[in-house]
């Protein structure tokens, strides 16, 4: 009894050793400090010229709608990949002035090249449902949405200043305007935390993602592309399936346990 104890001690011992996954990763936000814009808005007429970054509060209306960190987390074991946004931001929008502010698309490259491969809806529109994903997507920007909206003073088509991989000139998405729907992400929700703040957590499987060694995310919070949240991250194994080496020393004491429990049974069976 006691050696079959063993045998099992041991293989619980090798089950678990594989059994590892990625701790979380915590992105701060860090733009619009990197952003430059180009133009602002009031309606359709230009008014001003670029905007420096101390201009932009991150204001909707006459209140503040942020984004303060992502969390991703990578688990090649569940081949899954989670990304969290906290904000203050609810998931169905703001109304400012009769006009409806939504929440803004989530964008995704996943092969170090400045193009979005992927893109995840937060809100209906263009035929899109909550939590679709999206591949190669094209899209709009802020200046594409509300331009036509008399009356709003926005940052407009505003550019990046190289953040990561991104080219410095490239325009940052706030709605997916095109693409083919892959499916949808395993979860998708908004959960109220704490007060008026909200984490919006999304769960995609790998495979959809391609098994992506290096993962760079994009959220503007609002279509307005009020406060942009922007991460660029390694991974590491890629791939299915995924290689977890077992530790020498569990592996030595593993092979030994049962080596005792077969000398045992071979006792016994003499």
């Amino acid at each position: 009894m006691i050696k079959r104890s063993l045998c099992l001690v041991a293989l619980v011992l090798l089950l678990s050793a594989s059994r590892v996954s990625a701790s979380p990763v915590t992105v701060n936000d860090t733009l619009p400090g990197s952003l430059t814009y180009a133009i602002s808005y009031n309606g359709a007429s230009p008014r001003g010229g670029s905007l420096s970054t101390g201009d932009y509060l991150d204001v909707i209306g006459s209140d503040i709608y942020r984004t303060d960190y992502a969390r991703v987390s990578y688990d090649p074991l569940a081949s899954t990949l989670t990304l969290m946004f906290h904000t203050n931001f609810p998931a169905g929008g703001i109304v400012v002035e009769r006009q409806t502010v939504r929440p803004a698309d989530i964008f995704l490259s996943t092969d170090n090249n400045p193009d979005w491969n992927f893109g995840i809806v937060t809100s209906a529109h263009n035929g899109y449902s909550v939590g679709n994903v999206v591949a190669n997507p094209s899209f709009q920007t802020s200046q594409d949405i509300w331009q036509s909206k008399t009356g709003y003073y926005y940052a407009g088509r505003y550019t990046t200043a190289d953040p990561g991989n991104l080219p410095s000139g490239e325009v940052i998405p706030v709605r997916i305007g095109g693409g083919e729907s892959t499916g949808n992400a395993t979860t998708f929700g908004w959960v109220n935390s704490a007060g008026l703040n909200y984490d919006l957590t999304v769960v995609l499987g790998l495979e959809t993602l391609g098994y992506p060694e290096t993962l760079a995310f994009l959220w503007g919070t609002a279509d307005c592309g009020n406060d942009t949240i922007y991460g660029h991250l390694s991974f590491a194994p890629p791939g299915p399936p995924p290689h977890v080496p077992i530790p020498g020393t569990v592996l030595l004491m593993g092979t030994g346990l049962m080596g005792l429990g077969l000398l045992g049974w071979r006792r016994r069976r003499s």
